[in-house]
């Protein structure tokens, strides 16, 4: 009763988001298992490059590529641990928009840390983006699809795909030539669970129409 409590307010959280910022594609819902929070470790990062998260004590910590790479790599995988993740950054009109509706109905159902990660590596203001292959500083996609591939192994059913795909030649012996990774449309919304080891992102939302909308 108590894992199907936890459930039903995951179901909760998500329709309450599709609610509150309403161009969320409501097709993308999907959800299953409990959730629980992470950490309530405060950054004054999201305030400042975030001017519409007013909440001091908001919900969210940001991780580096290396710290979220470590993360899906070494989290326990257990049924009840669950980590609710948020691919988005402060250059994206999208996630500005969006970002203090999930504050708000993350809060409300109990969710008690969101952790943040930008494709952008070095900074909203360097073009360094690990999503793009036009970067002025290379080409760093490999990045991109060793998450998808090595963790999120099951994003494309996730993801629309409408900004395009990435494919890395691991060309190894123990690993499969090519790999491909749908591109997501940010903010992109998710939790894993590491023990579900096929399809670890085990519920999701993804992307705005448009930031206007959301006001």
């Amino acid at each position: 009763m108590k894992q199907t409590a936890h459930y039903r307010k995951w179901i909760a959280l998500l329709l309450a988001i599709v609610v509150a910022v309403p161009f969320l594609p409501s097709s993308k819902l999907l959800a299953s298992g409990p959730v629980q929070g992470n950490s309530t470790h405060q950054l004054k990062y999201f305030q400042d490059r975030f001017p519409a998260l007013t909440d001091p004590n908001h919900v969210f910590e940001t991780v580096t590529y290396y710290e979220l790479d470590y993360l899906l790599r070494n989290a326990p995988a257990g049924a009840n641990d669950n980590y609710v993740i948020l691919f988005g950054g402060s250059w994206q009109a999208e996630t500005q928009a969006a970002i203090p509706h999930i504050n708000e109905v993350a809060k409300e159902y109990g969710v008690t840390s969101i952790k943040t990660f930008d494709t952008r590596l070095a900074g909203p203001d360097i073009a360094l983006d690990i999503a793009k292959n036009d970067t002025p500083y290379g080409n760093y996609t490999r990045r991109y699809v060793d998450l998808g591939y090595r963790y999120l192994k099951n994003i494309n059913d996730h993801t629309a795909g409408v900004l395009g795909s990435h494919t890395y030649n691991y060309g190894t012996a123990s690993e499969p030539d090519n790999q491909t990774v749908n591109v997501v449309d940010a903010p992109f919304l998710f939790i894993y669970n590491k023990g579900n080891a096929d399809a670890p992102i085990i519920a999701s939302l993804e992307g705005v129409a448009s930031a206007g909308g959301l006001e």
